[in-house]
């Protein structure tokens, strides 16, 4: 029997080549007349019918035609990042029944959602930010039952969130839903308390930067399952619902930049609290709260401009806290703009490997004498007004805190297959080859850094063979072996007498390398004008070489 290979149906056929005429930059292997049988890019099949359509990163131009709604058994639509898809999103939208994923991310579509979207039941994730969609967020969002995903950030959306009522729906009918995505918009008025309920799975809420009024409803509170909080950056008033402390699972919560008032909340119960962000309110004034030190998961605390007065708490960095420093724990501690007194600090034990940064303002003090911390451990290094940090060396990584901000659409099938984290953004070619690039030169830079410390290791060799007062003293008592003496040790206080307090004018001399890796960093520059090119690269090798190469009698390096 003859396999003869599928063909696409006529329907799907006739709207894929109006979109193919609509569109400029279509995809090059847009060929043939059989989109199913010829394995069109971005298109998928089951049989004859088309069911997805992901053409990412693709520069695809135009507009989104009506045509599009002829696919009806379409479940995946995936435009993203394409930058030149503009116009509005036609209303036909809701016919597409089947469709499981509208995920339009990153392109320049404009005018307002509309309306039918509601009538897409089968929707799992609905994802249209970062374009230019104006007007009010449709109720009719509210009857998504299956949403797991809405994102609408980044847009130019206006008016008020939408919660049902006898007429009409509204967010607060998606239990299921796991995101609100709400952020960078225009959206005004106050969030409606019924928009939360203790029925709901939210884990992330992000409403950030808008210009929302009134108060943090206290039916947040009853939204267990939550993770990532973010009502930062609007126009919030009153007080911050003591309820909020049962949010247990909360890891990250950003309430700055309001107008928040009333008593400084206690957040005790949030144990796995680790980022915390209550800037720029108005709370009224109290004691640095007790419960900052009682949060065993808390690595950033920014509290700047908050009415906070009184002595910082010795709880807050206590030893049990110092050794786990190094462990990414406690990272950045920012208390300025406050009325803070004094602080106390407990030693460190000596195992920990950290610098610990100290910058305190003291508005009720005339001064503030920074060597009164105990030497033993702190390092002091540029100290700056009005800020209290504490860092880990030798340098901060990333933690998984904040969770999966954005979902990434769909990997352009043959196109990209590595893109696929969930909290990155599409790579840009200038990125890619910034970073081959700055890849190969730093390979060279260590190759050459290797053979001219082999080649100045051997110049010491010799000198040290042709100048016999260079060599160590042996000790007949133990079979010749070099007899050598522990490293003299020498306090904070020595050090700064014997040096001007750390002056510039006594230092004689500096690394060569941190000058190695000053040009390496240059070279991953993202934009191509901020590269150098390979003759500079060079020429600022032999820079960096030859000042050292004349203070010896070894041979040019170059060689």
């Amino acid at each position: 029997m003859q396999c003869i290979a599928a063909k696409t149906d006529d329907e799907d056929l006739a709207a894929l080549n109006s979109l193919k005429d609509t569109w400029d930059n279509i995809p090059p292997r847009w060929m043939g007349s059989d989109p199913c049988g010829d394995n069109w890019e971005g298109i998928g099949c089951n049989n004859p019918r088309v069911i997805s359509i992901i053409l990412t990163s693709m520069g695809v131009a135009g507009t989104l035609s009506t045509d599009i709604t002829i696919l009806s058994e379409l479940q995946i639509l995936d435009l993203s990042y394409n930058k030149d898809l503009r116009g509005s999103l036609p209303s036909s939208i809701g016919d597409l029944k089947n469709l499981t994923s509208l995920i339009l991310v990153g392109c320049s579509f404009s005018g307002q959602i509309p309306d039918s979207i509601g009538s897409l039941q089968q929707l799992v994730f609905l994802r249209i930010n970062s374009n230019n969609f104006s007007g009010q967020i449709p109720p009719s969002i509210g009857r998504l039952s299956k949403l797991y995903w809405l994102d609408l950030a980044d847009n130019q959306l206006t008016g008020p969130i939408p919660v049902s009522d006898e007429i009409s729906s509204g967010l607060d009918m998606l239990v299921q839903t796991k995101h609100f995505h709400l952020e960078h918009n225009l959206l005004s008025g106050t969030i409606p308390n019924k928009l939360f309920s203790s029925n709901m799975e939210l884990i992330h809420v992000f409403f950030e930067d808008n210009k929302l009024t009134g108060i943090i409803p206290s039916t947040l509170g009853l939204v267990l399952t939550l993770r990532v909080v973010r009502f930062d950056r609007n126009i919030l008033s009153g007080s911050v619902p003591s309820n909020l402390d049962d949010l247990a699972r909360v890891k990250t919560l950003f309430l700055s930049n309001n107008n928040l008032t009333g008593l400084m909340p206690d957040l005790t119960g949030m144990n796995l609290l680790s980022y915390l962000d209550l800037s720029n309110n108005t709370f009224n004034a109290s004691d640095v709260p007790s419960w900052f030190s009682t949060l065993q998961s808390l690595n950033t605390l920014m509290m700047e401009n908050t009415q906070l007065q009184g002595v910082v708490p010795s709880d807050l960095f206590s030893l049990s806290r110092l050794q786990t420093l190094y462990s990414s724990q406690l990272q950045l501690v920012d208390l300025q703009n406050n009325f803070i007194t004094d602080f106390t600090e407990r030693g460190a034990p000596d195992n920990v490997d950290f610098i610990y940064y100290v910058y305190l303002e003291a508005f009720l003090m005339q001064s503030f004498n920074l060597n009164q911390l105990p030497v033993d451990s702190v390092s002091l290094h540029n100290p700056r007004k009005n800020s209290l940090e504490y860092l880990e060396q030798p340098h901060l990584q990333g933690s998984e805190i904040f969770g999966p901000y954005v979902f990434i659409a769909h990997p352009y099938q043959n196109f990209s297959e590595s893109n696929n984290s969930e909290s990155s953004k599409p790579t840009s070619i200038g990125i890619i080859i910034g970073a081959a690039v700055g890849g190969f030169v730093i390979l060279i830079l260590l190759l050459v850094a290797g053979a001219y410390a082999y080649h100045r290791k051997r110049s010491a060799e010799i000198a040290n063979q042709q100048n016999p007062s260079v060599h160590l003293e042996m000790n007949r008592s133990n079979g010749g072996i070099p007899d050598l003496k522990e490293a003299r040790r020498f306090s904070f206080q020595e050090l700064s007498e014997c040096t001007n307090n750390f002056s510039e004018a006594n230092i004689i001399g500096s690394g060569g390398f941190e000058k190695f890796v000053d040009v390496a960093m240059r070279c991953v520059e993202e934009s191509g004008d901020a590269r150098p090119t390979m003759n500079e690269v060079v020429k600022k090798i032999e820079k960096i070489l030859l000042p050292a190469d004349q203070n010896s009698n070894a041979g040019s390096p170059s060689s």
